[in-house]
């Protein structure tokens, strides 16, 4: 363990942790990444009931995957069938902008 990632561990993420739970509190969504090196980072995310807008998701969802392009596009595909979307390029991709069953698109 490097001396940031130790400095991450001891200082930043337990005031992060206190600071999601404040945002938990009043209602509001909280992510925040912290990075101390390349391609190392830690993630503290809390996402209040019914909070959740495509910005955050996206956001949430880049971090979580640790800078793997694959497995985020997997991701954004994954939530396009079973929400919907508004995207050419998932389009292109043959995924429907409409899920299956649904008349109207959620997002």
């Amino acid at each position: 363990m490097t001396d940031k990632e130790q400095y991450y561990d001891d200082e930043i993420a337990p005031k992060l942790a206190e600071l999601a739970k404040d945002a938990q509190a009043h209602g509001l969504s909280f992510l925040a990444v912290v990075e101390w090196a390349p391609g190392e980072h830690g993630r503290t995310c809390y996402t209040a009931e019914g909070m959740q807008g495509l910005p955050f998701l996206m956001a949430n969802l880049a971090a979580s995957c640790g800078g793997n392009v694959d497995a985020f596009w997997m991701a954004v595909q994954r939530y396009a069938r079973k929400h919907g979307h508004e995207s050419i390029f998932l389009h292109q991709q043959g995924i429907p902008a409409v899920p299956n069953g649904n008349k109207h698109r959620k997002t």
